[in-house]
């Protein structure tokens, strides 16, 4: 669903940019041939579109063919990027509209610096929460610039007055915290949804605890046939008195660990100890 509202959404973002908002399609030239300095806002905003539909692609292209690890967040953190620099290049003269949209590049540097993090970090929760927080940014500052530029503009363009400029950070960083507690309140549903108790906390799979995990597959699921023959002498007198331990017991993966990196070593079992 994603990628299909990056192929289908931007089109539509650029018609409303262009034409849908407009009595008629915006004129990138004046009359006189110069460009239109009107509209060029216009054609900074539309100019973010076709970057995030080249990721759209991507993502669909990724359905069926078998792309480079991190394709798909490497194409997302140029979409977010090329956003972020026309914005960041989006010139203004008043001195609050310079400053709102400063803000708004900030949100979207926010998502360019999130999803490089995905990309670097593979499977790190924290960056994925870090892309979720920077976008609701984005759209909040963006429902707060309307606010501020267009619903009640009286208070804040008083002219010889920087104190719409000096409030505008502070509506900013209030609404950062907001995201995060959403954010925070939502992982805690998750966790209550999903039945855990409170001393039993869900562990964020960052990339060395993945690794780990890995690991211990490994060594439970594939040590046996690094000494199978070995393995299978030593353990039978154990299984004779004691039932069959799940996933082995922790003096077998330390074996079976010890197996794992010294192939070539012949390890015996002599009364429950590595020699």
């Amino acid at each position: 669903m994603e990628p299909l509202l990056k192929v289908f959404g931007p089109p539509i973002g650029v018609l409303v940019e262009l034409r849908l908002d407009h009595s008629e399609f915006l004129s990138l030239y004046c009359n006189d041939g110069r460009f239109s300095l009107q509209n060029m806002h216009n054609y900074q905003h539309a100019a973010s579109y076709p970057s995030f539909i080249v990721s759209g692609i991507v993502d669909l292209l990724g359905t069926r063919v078998r792309l480079p690890p991190g394709t798909e967040q490497a194409f997302l953190a140029l979409a977010f990027s090329v956003e972020a620099f026309l914005m960041t290049a989006h010139k203004k003269h008043e001195a609050l509209d310079a400053t709102v949209h400063f803000l708004l590049a900030l949100t979207m540097w926010a998502c360019t610096l999130c999803t490089l993090c995905e990309l670097l970090v593979r499977h790190s929760v924290l960056a994925t929460a870090g892309r979720a927080l920077s976008c609701m940014m984005q759209g909040m500052w963006l429902i707060q610039i309307g606010q501020i530029m267009h619903t009640t503009p009286k208070p804040w363009r008083v002219d010889g007055s920087m104190a719409g400029n000096m409030l505008a950070p502070v509506l900013f960083a209030m609404l950062i915290v907001l995201a995060s507690v959403v954010l925070l309140a939502l992982y805690l549903v998750l966790q209550v949804w999903h039945g855990r108790s409170s001393h039993q906390h869900m562990v964020f799979p960052f990339s060395d605890s993945l690794e780990e995990t890995e690991f211990s597959n490994r060594i439970q699921g594939n040590g046996d046939s690094a000494n199978e023959d070995s393995d299978t002498q030593g353990s039978d007198s154990e299984d004779r008195q004691a039932p069959h331990p799940k996933a082995g017991s922790r003096r077998q993966q330390l074996r079976r660990a010890f197996q794992l990196f010294t192939p070539g070593h012949d390890t015996k079992d002599k009364g429950g100890h590595l020699v």
